[in-house]
């Protein structure tokens, strides 16, 4: 039968046409959530869309303290370098767990859009997690500047010990320079690849980085933590995007040409049109854009301020109007279905697993420009949802918490010609095409009455998950 279901979705596929959100309370949940579901349209309907952002963009402001009890059991969470390291537990695997808990964090957290903010500048300011030192500095750099001054954030990461030794800047000092951080900071993090700068750029660049690293010595209590040292840094003058050194003003330097880069116009341009893209979808109204970059040159860079612009109520209306749709990575579909359904996440370990088989394990990708965005990168990886759709449509299917009559209960008693209904609105506002609802609809109504509800339920639920609408969001 499950093969059966797969070809039916193989089918689905070639079928599918374009989504349009019915509101743009649905479309907020949507793409400033990790994972709609009725519960948060709801919320957002009653608040109001400017009260539901609000409340959103302070984050400090939201009782998020039933995530933070589940993750007390981890008390390794935070820990800086040299205490980790002495505590006698097994830092490679406390980092497999961290990325499990990723997940975690994504579907329970009431604070919602900070964790889907979260997951763009770990794309944009990506590091692998090939080291103990990213998940050190998740609650020293990303998290507590994700919502601040992009220009804060960005002097907090430059520095960071995680991005120091991802991209070798230990390995730059006088005499033998590594171009590598000075190269991504340009492309990458602020002014883009077409950005105003030269290689001689780059060049003097990664000589004002030179002596930025990290305290090496194991025994020491500051073991890990950001350092300049100033006697492998280049003190002779320097030329950098303009800007004239007279070779006197060591970690000054760097940190000038942060401040410039921060609030450049092109890094403006460049960073916005991301973040549209990110939350709004591919080709992102131009007006909305041209109002976030103004909001950004007139706050220096405050994202709470940036994010209030982007995701404005017109902002969501013009995107309605256009019917974009944005492709769903593997990472947000898992979220989206656990949030949708309201069934608990799986332990770390298993969560993990969960995420590599679809294909989008946290901190698992190795070149600097983060995991892809776009919809043709993860179309061939379309199949593994499928397979994890079936074995969360089954009772049996490990890892899941759930049973089939937890599931059942979604449907409220209600009869199989009302089950698509049901579990598109639970899905956040009833955004499945009505080509898809029609196909879920001949196909549920066709089981044979005598099978077993809960089996039926399984059926259903496989082929709504694996559907061309629970694609896009």
């Amino acid at each position: 039968m499950r093969n059966h279901v797969h070809r039916r979705a193989l089918t689905l596929a070639a079928q599918a046409p374009g989504t349009r959100r019915p509101s743009t309370a649905a479309l907020l949940a949507t793409r400033a959530t990790c994972g709609e579901s009725a519960a948060v349209v709801g919320e957002i309907e009653q608040l109001g869309h400017d009260g539901w952002l609000g409340q959103q963009l302070d984050p400090a402001g939201i009782d998020d303290s039933a995530l933070e009890l589940k993750l007390a059991a981890y008390p390794w969470l935070g820990m800086k370098l040299h205490p980790l390291m002495t505590s006698g537990q097994d830092v490679l695997d406390l980092g497999e767990q961290f990325k499990g808990l990723r997940l975690l964090r994504a579907v329970e957290s009431k604070r919602q859009l900070l964790e889907r903010l979260l997951l763009f500048w770990e794309d944009h300011f990506n590091v692998s997690i090939g080291r103990v030192h990213r998940f050190v500095d998740d609650a020293t750099v990303w998290r507590p500047f994700a919502m601040g001054r992009f220009g804060d954030l960005l002097r907090a990461v430059s520095t960071s010990t995680s991005m120091v030794t991802y991209l070798g800047n230990q390995m730059n000092h006088v005499g033998a320079v590594n171009e590598n951080l000075a190269r991504e900071i340009l492309e990458l993090h602020t002014l883009g690849v077409t950005g105003p700068y030269t290689e001689d750029d780059v060049r003097e660049f990664t000589r004002v980085l030179t002596g930025w690293n990290y305290v090496q010595n194991g025994n020491s209590p500051a073991f890990g933590d950001p350092v300049f040292r100033p006697s492998l840094h280049d003190w002779t003058p320097k030329t950098v995007l303009g800007f004239q050194f007279d070779g006197t003003g060591g970690e000054q330097e760097l940190l000038t040409i942060l401040d410039h880069l921060a609030n450049h116009p092109s890094t403006i341009r460049f960073v916005v049109g991301k973040l549209a893209r990110f939350f709004l979808g591919p080709h992102p109204p131009a007006q909305v854009t041209a109002r976030a970059e103004a909001a950004w040159a007139a706050s220096g860079g405050e994202m709470r301020v940036v994010l209030q612009a982007l995701l404005s109520r017109s902002s969501f209306e013009q995107v309605l109007h256009r019917g974009a749709t944005r492709f769903r990575r593997p990472f947000e579909w898992l979220s989206w279905t656990l949030r949708a359904t309201g069934q608990p996440v799986p332990a770390p370990h298993d969560a993990l697993d969960l995420l590599r088989s679809v294909g989008q394990a946290p901190f698992e990708w190795g070149p600097p420009n983060g995991f892809p965005d776009d919809r043709d990168s993860w179309n061939g990886l379309v199949a593994s949802r499928w397979a994890v759709a079936a074995s969360f449509a089954r009772p049996n299917g490990a890892p899941w918490g759930h049973s089939a009559p937890d599931l059942l209960t979604l449907l409220q008693g209600r009869p199989r010609a009302q089950w698509v209904a049901s579990l598109s609105e639970l899905s956040g506002g009833g955004h499945v095409s009505a080509s898809d609802r029609l196909h879920l609809y001949r196909y549920v109504t066709s089981l044979p009455a005598t099978m077993d509800d809960r089996d039926a339920l399984g059926e259903i639920l496989e082929l709504f998950l694996s559907c061309p609408s629970a694609q896009t969001h």
